[in-house]
Order: structure tokens, then C-alpha cells, then sequence
């Protein structure tokens, strides 16, 4: 690993070890198994997934020379360590429609990087398609009984909760 790689790692793991601190915190707002879930997608670090997947970022680099790696920041420490850029979905389409990489992958589920290519006809993406096992996890099931027992609360700013509210009836109202 290169000096630059091994330094954002170690910050990496810094904020991933603020993370669950503050998961561990929040204990008081959940089940043990909910934290449990939470606290290893959040932690993960050395085990084969990671191993896989940072294996991947170096043959996509050795493949495709110049390439620019996105990922979301919830990926494994060693993978964040490697993208060129980390954000949410919205901020991984945001950086490469003003940034018009060449050539990118974006570590994240198929049909996104599907979405943001279509916005972007000039850029080159590499679709390794991996699908995430923790975003399968979000089924229809799980948000109507999360919905019914109000199992996962929310709060949300008033001032947000204002204007989110605005959005949604501009929505129904098409």
C-alpha cells in the first residue's frame, strides 16, 4: 500500500471506529439485534468481502488505466481507502456529471449505475454489477412491519419535515 492509501485507512477506520461508538450509544433506540446488523455493515474490516472487493478496485485499476472508483461510504474501510471519491448515490451522480470522469465504476447497486450513465452518455462505465447482501435486506415486508409496530423511528427536523411534506404532496398531486 502506498503512503497516501495507508494514511486515508487509518482515517477511514477512525471514523468507522466513531461510528460505532456512536451506535453503541444509540443502543438505548433499538433492539441488540438491530445494532448487532447495524454495527457489522458498519464495521466490517478484513474479512472476504472486503478482501474481495478491494482485490476488485485493483483489478478494475490494472484493467482500465485512469479509471475513477466511487463508492458509498458504508463499504468496508479498505475500499474506501481505494475509491477516488466516497459519497451517497446522489453525490457519486453529482461528481461525475460535473467532474466527466473518462472512464468509472461506481461501487453500488447495478440499476444506480445504470441510472447515472443514462445521464451522462460521455462517459465510459465499467459495470461490475455486484449486488449488495445488505440492501437486499430492505424488502417490502420488512418496511410494513417496521411501518405497523413503528419499530425504526425517525425524527426529523420540523423544518425538514415541512418542506419533505410539500415534496411528497407535489408528488401525489401529478
Amino acid at each position: 500500500m502506498t503512503p497516501s492509501v495507508l494514511t486515508r485507512l487509518q482515517q477511514v477506520r477512525a471514523e468507522h471506529a466513531r461510528r460505532r461508538t456512536l451506535w453503541r450509544e444509540l443502543s438505548s433506540y433499538t433492539t441488540a439485534g438491530d445494532l448487532n446488523d447495524i454495527e457489522a455493515a458498519i464495521a466490517r474490516s478484513g474479512d472476504a468481502e472486503s478482501d474481495a472487493q478491494t482485490q476488485e478496485i485493483r483489478r478494475f485499476r490494472e484493467q482500465n488505466p485512469g479509471i475513477t472508483v466511487l463508492a458509498h461510504p458504508e463499504c468496508p474501510p479498505e475500499v474506501v481507502a481505494q475509491a477516488d471519491f466516497t459519497g451517497s448515490t446522489a453525490a457519486m451522480a453529482d461528481y461525475v456529471s460535473t467532474r466527466k470522469p473518462t472512464r468509472v465504476v461506481l461501487l453500488t447497486e447495478c440499476s444506480m449505475s445504470d441510472n447515472v450513465a443514462v445521464q451522462n452518455p460521455d462517459v465510459e462505465f465499467i459495470r461490475p454489477c455486484n449486488l449488495c447482501p445488505h440492501m437486499k435486506r430492505i424488502t417490502l415486508a420488512n418496511i410494513r412491519r417496521a411501518l405497523e409496530t413503528n419499530t425504526h423511528i425517525v425524527n426529523v427536523d420540523p423544518v425538514i419535515a415541512t418542506r419533505a411534506r410539500r415534496a411528497v404532496e407535489r408528488m401525489l398531486a401529478v
